[in-house]
């Protein structure tokens, strides 16, 4: 720059005002050439010997540049957008606005021209125009005022099969096809009308193609005059919708499946329990009786037939109940060490019979109460039990009760038996597995047993794991956390006499079991058979008894609405409530529950023997007389 133009600048007092601003500025002769620069100017190009201005742009932007300029000149303001490229550095991007500086006589002068950086501003809008192109959900924005499209993005274009160059400018009804048109149009004046920020809709479009479904999220900016934009985020939701539908659809026809096999199990267990309670307790009965060796041999097939068509009926529906999440744990307080020494003389006549010895080891420490499911504990260890005496030909069998930690139990059983092969250990508890597996096998069995017990140890959150040798033995151990007992729990009653005028009702619609019960009965009481419920209630309304045998499914009227009839009737004339026994084929823990709710006393799963019946008659009848007593 010469002397000549420094001095006309120190003399209007640029230098100071254009030093002073961070953008770049020039002051240009009106045929284009640089007549000031300042500091910023000369950090983007050179500006000495008056070049002309437009040459110091790149190529491609000169054209621009003396456009803006000839504007500039005219009295006009000039703009335009450039990329300038530097030395060793990331180009930026310079926003240039070109103006006419008038003199005295209001002509133009001079002409100023600014640029100002506005790199990172355009890197934002690029950012933020990808992204809102890129959003995989149609996202519009309308002028509130005037309902016409500002933004318009490519998945909006997708849906509405327009392009944001064919909406943007329009109204909905001007741009769009109409049936969309008239659903964006009602659902934007009620979100405009209610003036909530933020509002959603589900809608339905006829199409030619049938029917869809749109769900809508809207929300309104303000300024001082009100509603300013209408942002609007729409999805098709048509093929969810659908997948919605066949997704419930499946979920009901799963309950309903699940209700249905849940009827079929109950329906089996009450099918099959029926006939086999006949020839349990008439085997059982039979045993009573003195017979020739070789009759004596028959019934003791029948008998060892009939529990293990009753053990493998129980386990086949245990299966079926734990696949349902039909089982449920009961929680309550028991006696762990009476609960052992109870299935240890279950078994030890079994064992003596057989020549086996039986031990029984309970540490003191253990021998006391817990909080658990007393009826799962006893199944697994009734399990763990029962295939110990059946592998095992010669030696004993310990069943011993201890402390793992201070509050967790350890339930062992150990045998002398065959053992088996520690590498099987991963088979022993699936389901089915049978250790020997030709046609001369020995042991029988379903192979379901241990792995009903592992699965209910899982739902106890116990565990359940074993140990053998071959020829050796094996050693099964449970072991689970259970809460000590701040009481002790219920023992039972003594068992009192039953009263020589015991006079028994017994409602039972199978010919067979009628008969059986009648043979159990006839010696100790008087008995009343009845094939139904509602002739139970007949009889119980003409005669007093001193006890119901009652069965749960019967035609007329089922063993629970009978219970529910009888006690209102007692209700209703004073009369003491009567000792009731459910005595059914259904055993699932709903059907308990419902006993016990309709008014049972007592639920017993048949098949039964003799001396459980009588073992709990007597058991209820002393309750009542205790009862009485106090």
């Amino acid at each position: 720059m010469d002397s000549s133009g420094e001095a006309a600048a120190d003399n209007i007092d640029y230098r100071r005002l254009f030093e002073a601003n961070p953008d770049a500025m020039w002051l240009l002769t009106l045929d284009g050439h640089v007549y000031y620069g300042n500091r910023r100017a000369r950090a983007f190009m050179v500006v000495d010997d008056n070049p002309e201005w437009k040459s110091l742009w790149p190529t491609d932007s000169q054209v621009g540049a003396a456009r803006a300029l000839k504007l500039a000149v005219d009295g006009q303001i000039g703009r335009f957008h450039s990329f300038l490229y530097m030395d060793g550095a990331a180009p930026i991007y310079l926003h240039t606005e070109m103006m006419p500086v008038l003199d005295g006589g209001g002509r133009p002068d001079r002409v100023l021209a600014i640029a100002r950086d506005v790199t990172e501003q355009v890197e934002a809008t690029a950012f933020l125009e990808s992204v809102f192109n890129l959003l995989p959900l149609s996202l519009t924005v309308k002028n509130a005022r005037n309902g016409r499209y500002v933004l318009f993005n490519r998945s909006a274009e997708d849906l509405m099969d327009r392009t944001a160059d064919e909406v943007i400018g329009k109204t909905a009804e001007e741009a769009l096809p109409e049936h969309v048109a008239g659903m964006i149009s009602v659902s934007d004046a009620r979100a405009l009308a209610s003036l909530a920020w933020r509002q959603a809709s589900d809608d339905k479009v006829e199409t030619e193609n049938g029917a869809r479904y749109f769900s809508t999220r809207r929300a309104l900016t303000f300024d001082d005059a009100g509603p300013r934009h209408l942002i609007a985020i729409t999805e098709d939701v048509t093929e969810a919708r659908a997948g919605a539908d066949a997704l419930r659809a499946a979920v009901g026809a799963a309950e309903a499946a699940s209700q249905a096999k849940s009827a079929f199990l109950a329906n089996m267990s009450h099918e099959l329990r029926t006939p086999l309670n006949g020839i349990v307790a008439a085997a059982e009965m039979l045993s009573q009786h003195e017979l020739p060796p070789r009759q004596q041999a028959m019934l003791n097939l029948i008998r060892s037939s009939g529990e293990t068509l009753n053990r493998l009926l129980s386990d086949v529906l245990d299966v079926a109940r734990i696949e349902a999440g039909a089982v449920k744990l009961e929680i309550a307080p028991f006696h762990l060490g009476e609960l052992v020494r109870e299935l240890t003389d279950m078994f030890r006549l079994e064992m003596e019979e057989r020549g086996l010895a039986l031990n029984l080891d309970i540490a003191p420490e253990a021998d006391r109460c817990f909080r658990g499911d007393r009826l799962r504990i006893r199944q697994i260890l009734v399990n763990l039990i029962s295939n110990a005496v059946k592998f095992t030909e010669h030696g004993a069998i310990t069943v011993s009760l201890a402390l793992a930690a201070e509050d967790r139990v350890r339930l062992t059983v150990t045998d002398t038996g065959i053992g088996f092969d520690p590498a099987q250990k991963a088979q022993i508890f699936v389901r089915f597995h049978q250790m020997d597996t030709s046609h001369t096998r020995r042991y029988g069995g379903a192979g379901l047993g241990l792995s009903i017990c592992r699965e209910l140890c899982d739902l106890m959150g116990a565990t359940l794991d074993c140990d053998a040798q071959p020829g050796r033995g094996a050693s099964f151990w449970l072991e689970a956390s259970l809460e000590p007992a701040a009481v002790e729990a219920p023992q039972g009653n003594v068992p009192a006499s039953q009263p020589e005028d015991l006079q028994i009702l017994v409602a039972e619609d199978h010919p067979g079991n009628r008969r059986v019960l009648e043979l159990m009965l006839e010696s100790a009481a008087g008995v009343r058979m009845v094939e139904n419920g509602a002739l139970a209630l007949d009889a119980f309304r003409d005669c007093v008894f001193g006890l119901v045998l009652m069965d749960m499914q019967m035609p007329e009227m089922d063993g629970l609405a009978a219970t529910q009839a009888i006690r209102a009737f007692e209700k209703s004339v004073g009369r003491p409530p009567t000792p009731i026994i459910m005595l059914t084929a259904n055993t699932q823990p709903e059907h308990v529950a419902a006993s016990l709710a309709a008014g049972a006393d007592l639920h017993l799963a048949k098949p039964i023997s003799p001396h459980a019946l009588f073992g709990a008659i007597e058991q209820l009848l002393s309750s009542y007389t205790e009862r009485a007593v106090a």
